[in-house]
């Protein structure tokens, strides 16, 4: 409780000013066993707040920190002594006490049994008054910054239910000249520049992920959080996901989910089941997963077997929705057995509604794949790309480099093709430029938003011939075998590397070495100065220790330990505390994990 009212992490402070005799304080329990103890709901707003619970005081004389999960169950009891001589016991309490709370996610009953109307439901509500009982929990204050989108605006996003998300596209650079092979826009695969340089060249071509698995047949649902879909679309996807609990056009909820009529999907924007794609933004996208193959015209989709389930969450042509709108989607996805998202669209800060949500998604066994951005902002104040437990991906130019303008930093997974990718066009948009074909029915746009399809189609293959892989699995083999790029191994600026799709499919069984830096806060101390940095990251798999090293100036050559080596593995967590005299002598240092793996190879 102290934790949270000082909003710090754990130190000794915790105990000062505490009675030795004051008894450690139990969360309440809930009346229903396994579901989330009182304290995690908000009843008036429907909220349900999710994660570890941290309370301190006293047990027979001695001061105790005690972890519990977001149920009331207690977890590990830790005494101050334990604290001090072994810090990192916390972390491994915290991070038990969270993989208990996610079992335990659901949203109140009386959020479902009616549909979301964002104006009466949430007219009160200000996401700056979620307190979120994960002391470790990074709340980044909202700064007048520009829109992540097509166009920059100097407004300041409203904060009502939420940030303002935007999705984009950007001209990555070279014009037209360079891309001649995609004006021929010959049927089949042959133009597709970007799918052809992650592995799926034609099927003639003994190099080609398709030989490896081609999902010619009905396989995987993936539910596409974007702007709608042209259903009409001669070279549109194969499968549209259809809602059987629900009677066409009679006016009912039959499902009783809540959305009347949600026979494809649903349009959380306008909180309608009308998916009408006015943007052209998802339907490219949908065509990137999904094209059919081998029908004589047009393009080829990665996986012509996926199921897609077209979820609209933005406001028409100017692409601009809000947390609360990705809130619902996720959960609808989830909800109706989607098995992997993708998320085209982002803006500047981390929603706590958009984690909640995708806290949900990773609980229920869903892969969400999220687009870093277009603006090269520092991807940590990007949202939902800087979320824990998503797979956030960047873009490559046509020239075979990193997009200068796609994010970078902390969480970053991989990077794919994102210039000048031609897809569907929607015939309900309207676009300038960019059309490859005398009937107006194929597009080329470029961004990041184009990149994590593909990543997504990837998983899905790897889904339909290996249906218990978990998100967690698609996420080391995708990164575990992607070609490496910039700095040996796992960089800030492109991942892990690019996507390499015939591997990937290839050596899914392989046991791999994940090892990647997911956030950094700066500590300062009360004269504005550097006081320490906190480190983030994910090291599991065939690891067998990992150390923290630090190195002067941004081209840094030699490298010098400040922690570790620990043994135990770490899931987006807090790894360690650089102190200010660790990083004495530079205004730039480069952070990295080194981790050794059972095998003793180093990554």
């Amino acid at each position: 409780e102290r934790l949270l009212k000082n909003n710090r992490v754990f130190s000794e402070s915790c105990f000062d000013d505490l009675d030795i005799a004051t008894p450690v304080k139990n969360p309440p329990v809930p009346a229903v066993e396994n579901s989330l103890s009182p304290f995690g709901e908000d009843n008036e707003r429907n909220i349900v707040l999710n994660g570890p619970v941290i309370t301190c005081g006293a047990v027979k004389g001695e001061s105790y920190i005690v972890i519990y999960s977001a149920s009331g169950v207690p977890i590990q009891t830790i005494s101050k002594g334990q604290l001090v001589e072994n810090p990192h016991l916390i972390v491994e309490a915290l991070t038990k006490a969270a993989n208990s709370s996610l079992g335990s996610l659901k949203l109140s009953k009386s959020i479902w049994n009616k549909s979301y109307d964002t104006k009466s439901t949430f007219s009160d509500f200000n996401e700056d008054e979620i307190i979120p009982n994960d002391p470790f929990f990074k709340v980044i204050k909202k700064k007048k910054n520009k829109l992540l989108g097509i166009v920059g605006s100097n407004k300041k996003p409203k904060v009502s239910i939420g940030s303002i998300i935007r999705m984009g596209n950007k001209e990555l650079g070279g014009g037209n000249a360079r891309m001649d092979n995609v004006q021929k826009a010959e049927a089949g695969i042959i133009d597709q520049w970007g799918i052809q340089r992650v592995g799926y060249l034609p099927k003639g071509d003994p190099n080609s992920a398709w030989n490896v698995y081609e999902g010619n047949h009905k396989n995987v649902l993936i539910a596409i959080i974007d702007s709608g879909l042209d259903f009409d679309h001669p070279d549109g996807p194969q499968y549209i996901w259809t809602n059987l609990d629900e009677i066409p056009n009679n006016g009912i909820d039959d499902d009783g989910n809540g959305y009347i009529d949600d026979i494809h999907g649903w349009n959380f924007y306008q909180n309608s089941n009308d998916l009408t794609d006015i943007k052209g933004h998802g339907t490219l996208v949908a065509g990137i997963i999904a094209a059919k193959t081998n029908n004589g015209i047009g393009i080829s989709g990665i996986n012509s077997g996926a199921v897609i389930m077209p979820l609209k969450v933005v406001d028409g042509r100017a692409g601009i929705t809000r947390s609360i709108h990705i809130f619902q989607a996720i959960h609808y996805a989830v909800n109706k057995g989607a098995q992997i998202i993708n998320i085209s669209l982002g803006g500047k800060g981390i929603s706590k509604l958009e984690q909640n949500a995708i806290n949900y998604a990773y609980a229920n066994g869903v892969f969400v794949v999220v687009a870093s951005g277009n603006n090269g902002n520092y991807l940590p104040n990007i949202g939902p790309a800087a979320a824990q437990r998503v797979m956030s991906v960047g873009s490559l130019d046509f020239d075979g480099t990193r997009s200068t303008i796609t994010s970078w930093g902390p969480n970053n997974g991989l990077i794919a093709p994102g210039e000048l990718i031609v897809s569907l066009q929607s015939k309900d948009a309207y676009q300038e430029g960019g059309r490859v074909m005398s009937d107006l029915s194929y597009y080329r746009m470029s961004g990041s938003s184009f990149s994590a399809p593909m990543v997504v189609a990837t998983a899905s293959l790897l889904l339909a011939g290996n249906p218990d892989l978990t998100p967690t699995q698609l996420e080391d083999i995708l990164m575990g075998t992607a070609t490496d790029m910039g700095r040996p191994g796992w960089d800030g600026q492109t991942g892990s590397g690019l996507l390499n799709a015939k591997k990937a499919l290839e050596n899914y069984k392989d046991e791999f070495l994940t090892v990647k830096v997911t956030d950094f806060k700066i500590n300062i101390d009360k004269k504005k100065k550097l006081k320490s940095v906190d480190v983030y990251g994910t090291i599991r798999g065939d690891v067998e220790s990992f150390i923290v090293e630090v190195g002067k100036g941004r081209r840094a050559k030699k490298f010098k330990k400040v922690a570790g080596p620990f043994k135990v593995e770490s899931d987006h967590n807090w790894i360690t505390q650089i102190v200010k005299d660790d990083i004495r002598g530079s205004k730039e240092w480069i952070v990295r994990i080194k981790a050794t793996s059972k095998k003793g190879e180093i990554e």
